[in-house]
């Protein structure tokens, strides 16, 4: 997740909000809401902490940038800073999803409370963010592979408890895409809304470089920003977009705005 923050001293008005508010990989450029409603992104900086620096003073499109800046990511060892053009207010108040660092402490502190009271942290999670538990089970396989700067691949699971004698694939591309039910191959979910995999026992996170045989994992759907699920946006985030071109976006559950965290200012412009 891409997160800007504006601060000054003294304390000024400021901004928390992001603008990949989707489980997708973390240096498609093309693929945040900025880009996907016009704002522009070059110039753009690229940097590691061996001291190398890459600047794009221009480029043909968002698509352009990441192609020119993901070779020079893979040679930068897979890490790198990166920075684009910045945004002035009213651009940020028309591309921005409000509300993500908010939502992002909901999650954590709904995982946190259902821990200290012994219950179903997953399942707390997931009514968190507005979704809902798709699969419970153990992995059984993972099959990874890293290319074009990606890691791709696929894992299986088994399912325990109410998915008892079913399987769940997830394909992933640093992040999860999509997830199969089986028999049958149903499709439960796929980008932009996120499919989130954590610890079945006490909902920690597991990013896709985690997932091992034999650890027990809960699987969650929590609905994309509508920002997210536009014809123009779908054309960018959507399963086509990673090379699906058959499968078909479905809206899991609608979007709730979630509320600002407690104690802090509330926003002015409809932007926290």
């Amino acid at each position: 997740m891409i997160h800007t923050a504006l601060h000054r001293w003294p304390p000024r008005p400021h901004l928390l909000a992001s603008l990949l508010n989707a489980c997708l990989p973390p240096s498609a450029r093309q693929m945040t809401t900025s880009a996907i409603y016009g704002q522009p992104l070059t110039p753009a900086a690229l940097a590691d902490e061996k001291g190398n620096t890459a600047v794009v003073s221009a480029a043909a499109s968002p698509a352009w940038l990441e192609r020119l800046l993901r070779p020079l990511c893979s040679a930068m060892g897979c890490s790198a800073g990166f920075s684009s053009r910045p945004l002035i207010g009213q651009q940020l108040r028309q591309v921005v999803v409000p509300h993500s660092l908010s939502l992002a402490w909901r999650l954590g502190s709904a995982a946190a409370r259902a821990q200290h009271a012994k219950q179903d942290a997953p399942a707390a999670i997931a009514d968190a963010g507005g979704g809902r538990v798709l699969f419970l089970g153990k992995v059984v396989d993972v099959l990874r592979r890293t290319t074009g700067g990606f890691a791709r691949g696929a894992l299986t699971m088994e399912g325990s408890g109410a998915w008892a004698g079913r399987t769940l694939r997830i394909e992933f591309q640093n992040e999860n895409l999509l997830a199969y039910e089986g028999p049958g191959e149903r499709l439960l979910a796929t980008v932009p809304d996120l499919i989130c995999c954590v610890e079945a026992e006490n909902g920690q996170p597991v990013a896709t470089e985690e997932q091992r045989f034999g650890l027990r994992v809960a699987v969650l759907g929590l609905p994309a920003h509508p920002l997210l699920t536009t014809p123009e946006a779908l054309e960018v985030v959507g399963p086509a977009a990673f090379g699906y071109s058959k499968v078909r976006y479905t809206q899991l559950a609608q979007y709730l705005q979630p509320q600002p965290i407690p104690g802090t200012p509330r926003p002015t412009g409809g932007v926290e």
